[in-house]
């Protein structure tokens, strides 16, 4: 009786290895069942994942986000100390939200 496995020969005598591509020792790059590309044997590998790289391209767009606005801080500062400070309750509160909620809320 013969069962064709579908990984390729295993076993003494077998010239690939599971999921290796034919021929001994090739170095391309092979296929996975769900479709992936694999690598050889032996060869290291690094995955991104596609929200990995969202983060970084935005990180890149939006420069030094722990820059400080010292000219905006020292303006607030000051009308604070004169009590002229007089923020939007309503937007202050909608920010709050949409910080908690996230943009659903309008």
């Amino acid at each position: 009786m013969k069962v064709n496995d579908p990984l390729g020969p295993i076993g003494p005598g077998a010239t690939n290895r599971p999921g290796e591509a034919s021929g001994v020792g090739s170095a391309s790059p092979t296929r996975a069942r769900d479709g992936r590309q694999v690598a050889p044997a032996g060869e290291d590998k690094i995955s991104v994942s596609e929200d990995a790289r969202t983060l970084s391209r935005l990180r890149g767009e939006l420069g030094e986000v722990g820059a400080v606005r010292t000219d905006k801080v020292e303006e607030l500062r000051g009308q604070i100390e004169r009590g002229e400070y007089r923020p939007d309750l309503k937007q202050v509160a909608r920010k709050l939200l949409q910080a908690i909620f996230g943009e659903r809320v309008g």
